[in-house]
């Protein structure tokens, strides 16, 4: 799947492990209760994810991902044989999780995690002629403690 991602950008095949170096990989099980009322409460916040790619194997019995979509919320119905995905030059989306009035759900989600030292900057191939970097490089230590653990009301 990396290697696609990269190969849609014109990148080399290698550039994640250039770029990033080491990486960890994590994965979440998460199991939504149905909800007589759904309105009154939530599966997970609105966010998006930190890390360098997200791999979501949905529940396909029952549709529980929500993007927003031009200031909407729109429902992403599960398919079988695929699972969604984000990062990289695509952004990653806003996004959250909903429970459903009568069924249960589970999702799996696998993250593709930087190390901390990792530097983060645009690639070289992506920031040549009319495309130029905008943003200093920083790590992913940096970023994540700046951008993702900072109070929710902030």
């Amino acid at each position: 799947m990396e290697t696609s991602q990269l190969e849609s950008l014109g990148l080399d095949k290698d550039c994640f492990k250039n770029i990033l170096g080491d990486q960890s990989q994590h994965m979440v099980m998460n199991y939504y209760r149905a909800c007589s009322e759904p309105e009154f409460t939530y599966g997970l916040p609105a966010r998006t994810h930190p890390n360098a790619l997200t791999l979501l194997l949905q529940d396909l019995q029952v549709a529980g991902l929500h993007v927003l979509k031009d200031g909407k919320w729109l429902a992403i119905k599960p398919h079988p044989y695929a699972f969604a995905l984000s990062k990289g030059k695509y952004e990653s989306v806003w996004h959250h999780a909903v429970v459903d009035a009568d069924k249960p759900r589970l999702s799996v989600a696998s993250f593709l995690c930087l190390c901390d030292i990792a530097k983060i900057i645009a690639s070289k191939e992506l920031t040549s002629g009319e495309e130029q970097n905008i943003y200093r490089e920083f790590t992913y230590s940096e970023y994540y403690q700046k951008a993702c653990l900072k109070p929710r009301n902030s």
